[in-house]
């Protein structure tokens, strides 16, 4: 056994004191409040502008065609005369020029029909644009700031035909790039057609030396295609995510049929790496990107199941020459609907992340497809990067579709800033920057018929964070420090009353317990003795003892059970018996299911019955007779005290020496108890008569709440 330390007691005390002390208590609720409380983020989206485009099925986009700090804004919309045309205006709404074309731009999708970016490095942007006349596939290049640089029209693609007489397909331009290593940058973009079954390329269009390449002929459909130099030669590879609609049949002869998802790596030909890697299983889907690690790269593929198949979702780690190293099944109970997190034309592959948007986490996997969560998901997977605010750290740009949410994180994915868009139906968003001349860009969005212009700016109050928690600190603790002060003041007030009520008790026991009854109650138990009578003096002697013992142990008690108030009166009127030589006898009647644990004032039947036995029963030669009944009504405890004495007229006029101090005493309990616990208590005296008016005895009604 430990020895007994006065050092560790201290500290066992100090620590007690310390976890009830406000500044403790006040800094546990802080906490709590911080955590519960709505986020305090640290950059807001506004929404600044809305409006309706001004031709359904128009779109709409923001790209600084000049590199001149100001963005101009880019229309594509239906002319008057049915034409599919281009509209530049400056920032503030002043029309550059506009272009016609001898076609039609393809359906509105989530992706745009028209692309800006610098090919030869010249400080002014060209404008790519894809669009569909008669059956073919064709693609402008304009350069709108400057109509004598660089210009390219009816740049033959591909051929498309039709579905139910209407055009069934989607472009998506990926990026520019220097892919054949000529120094000069190459346009790669997607065309795929839904039931027109074909083309499902990728194309890339060698600007410099005005030649087309394109994917071998497929049945699935690549997109969102990642590009770096897996075998280290010098040259990129493209590798995208594979998707099966399902709308291929056999008889159809194209390879690749969409009835399965493929992992498809091309090289800097658009020729395929190594042979296309199947997943045979309807409405599944591919998801592809590189992994470095160390010096090491690899090809991070996520098969996913959409249909009613037995496939799990799975992960796979391949080499760059397609050979299979290690899986990983996913557990549908903790990750039910993965995915990898894209940014869009950036090639960042240092880390895989997996993010389930079912359970909005993030995971990151390393080659051992070994996964930590390493934080909760902000509700997209595809993300722009663009620094928004100049602080040299790009923002990640989102679109949360399930919720219709544009969401702005750090490139930690923290500190996300969140706001809701309108839609017409569609899910999806085009984002697009917009630079007006001052410091931080503002952010456009398209979301079908309904246009957005937003700002994202730091919460001026974020900074003061760390204060403002002081602050909402400093007010609780003050709080918990009134609080302590007023409980402190009512527990010392509580304490005075049951100082003075214990007085009052003790006062009250004294008058009962007087010597003259310790001297009759000896003498009693000594005349047993004298006359041998030993059992008699042993049963006397123990209940006198007993009486004592409780009187005394109690001092400092208020109140006690009725089962021991009882116990007491047991005792004190046995002794009595003793003394009054049998003159009177008594018995305590309980009626129904009491309680006995049930808290009462101490002494509160125990000085009524003392009335009856010194100025009821004492002047009867014989048959006195006490009865204590005990009974509730409701949640009413109903106590009587009934004695067949003298009556208490008769007693006053004998004057037994009554001076009405007990009753005196058992009032102001009364009122005490009441203040100190809340109880209400109320008692009655009533003179028992016969029909003639002759005094029969007295009863005595207390009533108090009955609690248990």
């Amino acid at each position: 056994m430990d020895k007994w330390s006065p050092l560790k007691a201290i500290r066992k005390i100090r620590f007690e004191d310390l976890i009830i002390s406000p500044f403790f208590i006040s800094l546990l609720l802080v906490s709590l409040i911080i955590f519960f409380m709505p986020g305090f983020p640290k950059f807001s989206l506004e929404k600044l502008e809305q409006y309706q485009v001004d031709k359904p099925g128009g779109l709409s986009f923001y790209s600084d065609l000049d590199q001149d700090g100001y963005s101009e804004k880019i229309v594509s919309f239906e002319d008057m005369l049915g034409r599919s045309a281009i509209r530049i205006t400056t920032y503030d709404d002043k029309i550059v020029d506009q272009w016609a074309f001898e076609g039609k731009l393809p359906p509105r999708n989530h992706n745009l029909s028209v692309f800006a970016g610098d090919f030869n490095q010249d400080g002014l942007e060209e404008l790519f644009s894809l669009y569909r006349s008669v059956d073919s596939i064709f693609l402008d290049i304009i350069t709108p700031m400057d109509p004598r640089a660089f210009k390219k029209r009816k740049i033959f693609i591909d051929r498309i035909g039709d579905h139910a007489e209407k055009a069934d397909y989607s472009v998506q331009f990926e990026r520019l790039m220097d892919i054949n290593g000529d120094e000069k940058k190459e346009l790669l973009f997607n065309i795929y057609a839904g039931f027109s079954l074909q083309p499902r390329k990728l194309y890339m269009y060698d600007i410099a030396n005005e030649r087309i390449l394109h994917s071998p002929r497929a049945g699935v459909i690549l997109i969102s295609n990642k590009i770096l130099d897996l075998d280290k030669d010098g040259y990129p590879e493209i590798m995208g995510n594979t998707s099966g609609p399902g709308n291929i049949k056999a008889s159809d002869s194209i390879p690749y049929r969409d009835s399965s998802s493929y992992l498809m790596v091309l090289n800097h030909e658009l020729e395929f790496e190594f042979d296309p890697i199947e997943f045979p299983v309807y409405k599944s889907s591919v998801v592809t990107q590189p992994l470095i690690q160390g010096d090491s790269i690899y090809l991070l593929v996520l098969s996913r199941n959409s249909g009613i198949q037995a496939m799990q979702n799975t992960l796979r780690l391949y080499n760059a020459k397609g050979d299979l190293l290690r899986k990983k099944i996913l557990d549908k109970s903790e990750i039910s609907n993965p995915d990898l997190i894209e940014f869009k034309h950036k090639d960042l592959y240092e880390k895989g992340l997996l993010v389930d948007s079912e359970n909005e986490a993030i995971f990151e996997i390393n080659a051992s497809l070994e996964m930590q969560q390493i934080i909760d998901n902000p509700g997209a997977t595809n993300y722009l990067m663009e620094d928004l605010d100049r602080d040299g750290r790009k923002e990640y740009i989102g679109f949360a579709g399930r919720n219709n949410r544009l969401l702005i994180c750090q490139d930690n994915f923290k500190n996300t800033a969140f706001i809701t868009l309108e839609s017409d139906g569609l899910h999806h968003a085009v984002i697009s920057f917009v630079r007006d001349g001052n410091e931080n860009e503002k952010i456009f969005v398209q979301r079908g018929n309904y246009c957005f212009l937003l700002s994202y700016v730091e919460n001026p109050w974020y900074k003061y964070l760390l204060f403002i928690y002081a602050g909402i600190w400093l007010l609780v603790y003050l709080f918990m420090v009134l609080v302590k002060k007023l409980y402190r003041n009512q527990i010392l007030k509580q304490q005075a009353l049951a100082k003075e009520l214990s007085a009052l008790q003790l006062n009250s026991i004294n008058n009962q317990i007087n010597p003259h009854f310790i001297f009759n109650a000896v003498n009693s138990i000594t005349s047993a003795i004298f006359k041998e009578d030993k059992e008699k003096a042993y049963r006397f002697g123990a209940k006198f003892s007993s009486l004592m013992r409780e009187a005394l142990m109690s001092s400092d008690q208020v109140s006690r059970t009725l089962q021991k108030e009882l116990e007491f009166v047991k005792n004190y009127l046995d002794l009595e018996k003793l003394r009054f030589k049998g003159k009177f006898d008594y018995r305590i009647e309980t009626e129904g299911d009491i309680k006995m644990h049930t808290e009462i004032p101490k002494m509160i039947i125990q000085t009524f019955v003392e009335n009856s036995v010194k100025h009821g029963l004492g002047p009867l030669k014989e048959n006195g007779l006490i009865i204590i009944r005990i009974r509730k009504q409701d949640k009413i405890l109903i106590i009587e005290i009934e004695d067949n004495g003298i009556g208490r007229k008769k007693a006053g006029e004998l004057n037994l020496g009554s001076t009405g101090k007990g009753l005196g005493i058992l009032s102001q309990i009364f009122d005490l108890y009441k203040r100190l616990k809340g109880v209400d208590i109320n008692y009655s005296i009533i003179d028992l008569k016969d029909n003639s008016g002759k005094a029969t005895g007295t009863l005595v009604k207390l009533q108090l709440p009955y609690i248990y």
